[in-house]
């Protein structure tokens, strides 16, 4: 549903997908890079801990931000999991 949100395509079999999971410190940089590269048609990061603003600014190489959820999976704590969709940018000659 998050991702319908986002703007998935109305057909999910042909739109490909990546979901991260890392831990608190978030995702290298090997990773990110390795993820701007591939060619997904979005990017679902889910974060505990503050690793997802120090990997947005490599993300945002290939990826727009376009929803940011919250849970809380532990009550009566300060920590809250952060759910991120980004969707490839799309390459100016396909968008004409």
């Amino acid at each position: 549903q998050l991702l319908r949100k986002a703007g998935w395509a109305r057909d999910p079999q042909r739109s490909l997908v990546a979901l991260v999971d890392p831990p608190r410190c978030g995702l290298d940089s090997v990773t990110t890079k390795f993820l701007v590269k591939m060619d997904c048609d979005y990017l679902v990061y889910i974060a505990c801990g503050d690793g997802l603003s120090r990997n947005m600014r490599d993300l945002e190489a290939g990826y727009d931000l376009v929803r940011l959820c919250f849970a809380d999976h532990f009550p009566f704590t300060h920590f809250l999991e952060k759910i991120a969709i980004f969707k490839r940018h799309q390459s100016p000659a396909l968008s004409m």
